[in-house]
């Protein structure tokens, strides 16, 4: 009983999948950019990543 709550529980909570940043448009990047801003996430990894990729994409 306990090993099925837990695999429910296991694929309810699985990690949610970010797109490659490689593999983002710089439409894609700057609505993600946007989002983290928004959430106040501008120290995480992922958004320097964003910010990264984008200066490298830009004329």
């Amino acid at each position: 009983m306990a090993d099925e709550t837990q695999a429910v529980q296991g694929e309810a909570a699985g990690p949610v999948k970010n797109k490659k940043v490689n593999k983002l448009s710089l439409d894609e990047l700057s609505r993600k950019i946007d989002a983290l801003e928004k959430g106040n996430q501008i120290k995480s990894k992922y958004y320097q990543h964003l910010v990264l990729r984008k200066k490298e994409l830009q004329p």
